[in-house]
Parts: C-alpha cells; sequence; structure tokens
C-alpha cells in the first residue's frame, strides 16, 4: 500500500530515518553549491558530463547550517567515477549531516574537557547548532572513528619509516 505525504510516495514500512530524508529541504537556510574543480577526466582528458545533484543539510561551527548542493559529474567517454568537489569533501564526510570541524569540537569537548552530553549540547544551542544527546553521542563516535583512522595511519607512516631506516623487514609493532 503507497501512502502519500506531503505529494511524496511513502511505503508505510519505511523507517521513521528513511522517511525524514524523502521530505522536502527547510527552508529559510543559505544554499551554497559545490561545483567540481576538475573540468576534465583525469583519465582520458574528457569533457566531464553532469551525472547528479545533491543536496543535504549541513552543520558545521564555522558557517552554522546550511544547505549544501554538490553536483557530482562525470566522463561519458570512459569508465572514470564520477568527480565530485574537493572542497565540501574538506568540510564534512560524504553523505553526512555535521561537519569536521563540528565532530572534533564535540570529541574534544566531551573526551579532552570531559563534559557532559548535554553541556556540549547547549554551548551548541549558544552557538546556534540545536542537537539532541543522541546527536552529540553520535558526533563523539564519529570523533573516536575518526580518531582511530589517524592513529592507524600514523603507525603505518611509523612501521613504512623504521623499515626504510632499518633496511629490512620488521615485524608489527607495539606501543
Amino acid at each position: 500500500m503507497l501512502i502519500l505525504l506531503r505529494g511524496l510516495p511513502v511505503w508505510p514500512a519505511w523507517p521513521a530515518a528513511r522517511l525524514t530524508r524523502a521530505l522536502p529541504a527547510p527552508t529559510g537556510l543559505p544554499v551554497v553549491n559545490f561545483e567540481p574543480e576538475a573540468r576534465r577526466c583525469p583519465l582520458c582528458a574528457g569533457d566531464l558530463l553532469v551525472q547528479k545533484t545533491r543536496t543535504r543539510t549541513l552543520s558545521t561551527l564555522a558557517a552554522g547550517t546550511l544547505l549544501a548542493r554538490e553536483t557530482s559529474r562525470q566522463c561519458r567517454s570512459c569508465a572514470a567515477p564520477p568527480v565530485g568537489s574537493r572542497q565540501l569533501s574538506g568540510l564534512a564526510p560524504p553523505r553526512q549531516r555535521f561537519g569536521y570541524d563540528l565532530i572534533v569540537w564535540a570529541g574534544l569537548q566531551r573526551y579532552h574537557h570531559l563534559r557532559q552530553r548535554a553541556e556540549v549540547r547547549a554551548d551548541l544551542a549558544r552557538r546556534g547548532i540545536e542537537l539532541s544527546d543522541g546527536s552529540v553521542s553520535a558526533l563523539c563516535d564519529r570523533f573516536l572513528q575518526l580518531l582511530e583512522c589517524c592513529a592507524s595511519h600514523y603507525l603505518d607512516v611509523k612501521r613504512t619509516v623504521l623499515v626504510g631506516l632499518a633496511g629490512r623487514r620488521i615485524g608489527p609493532m607495539v606501543e
């Protein structure tokens, strides 16, 4: 059975999270367009044509809350993957609502300054970013994931340098 919600078809079995994504974007937010910096295909130097445009709500400490409209382009001559905006990928993880600066800030507040979720949430509200306690927890979880990736990368680089200096292969490092 198909239900119409605000003029959009919705299956009743959809979870609430998917339902909210299907609704129209909030109005009154500034819209920022992010175009790919590349104009030519990196593989064959052919023209890049518009593949799709996505709009998402993005919250950052630096810019506040805005609508980010990203245009991705793809080469029609070869099988190169779509090209997106490097600027947007530097601001926020793909298809996520919160920018890196907000993720790091929330993680540092929670784990370095030992603040409670409610305190972090209240401080963000004073900055104009309204979040639930669950969203603050999700931001802190993402912070830990990013920190783990950075630590893993650091250990890989350190191992590579040590192997180069020693001129031989060494086993796994334990620190």
